[in-house]
Parts: C-alpha cells; structure tokens; sequence
C-alpha cells in the first residue's frame, strides 16, 4: 500500500511517512451494485410485511407452546418490532417524497400588522 503523504523537517532530520484510508468513490458503489442503492424504499415495505408475518407467527407459536421469555418467543417479538418498524418507516417515507414531489411542504411567515394609534 503507497504512503499518501510523506513530510521532511530538515532542521531534525526526520521524516515521515502517513498512510490514510482510501476515499471511497461514489461510482465504485454504484458500479459495484449495478446501481441498486437507491432502491431501498422499494424493498422496505415488502421485506418490512414478510418480517411483521414471520414474527406474528413466531410469536403466536410461542405463546401457545413455550413459557414467556422463551428464545422463540423473544426472537418472534424482536423479528414482529422489526417488521413493524420497517413497514412505519416505509410509509413515512413514501409520504415525505409524496409532499416533497407535490410541493406541500411550504414555510408559513407571519404577517405583522401596523396598527395606528387611535387619538
């Protein structure tokens, strides 16, 4: 691996060599993932529903056949939140790029009005 950066001080005959990690370049990414990576919030709500059925089930068989705390049961409540959150979140989002595109979001300012004294 070369060195990045390499400083001489003469006055005490010394010199040093830096490494410093690698930039990452955003189109290796995107080369990288065949240009996928903004496809997030196409995937969130599928997997967020597969996640939220997967855990209601674990968590209806647990409660059925095993103690509370048992690690079926935490894990079907642990996968049944994380479904949860990720269908919450993909709505929300879906609802921020719908106002953003609609153009809804818009900054209210108070108007002031100039009252003349009554004499």
């Amino acid at each position: 691996m070369p060195y990045d950066r390499v400083t001489v001080n003469i006055e005490k005959e010394e010199v040093s060599l830096e490494r410093t990690a690698p930039r990452l370049d955003p189109r290796l990414i995107s080369t990288t993932t065949g240009g996928v990576e903004a496809s997030c919030r196409d995937c969130l709500l599928p997997f967020g529903l597969v996640l939220t059925v997967i855990g209601l089930s674990a968590t209806s068989v647990a409660c059925v056949n095993d103690p509370p705390g048992s690690v079926l049961s935490v894990l079907g409540w642990v996968l049944l939140g994380t479904g949860v959150l990720g269908v919450a979140v993909s709505c929300a989002w879906q609802q921020w790029r719908t106002r953003k595109r609609s153009g809804s979001w818009t900054i209210l300012e108070s108007e002031t009005e100039t009252k003349k004294p009554v004499v």
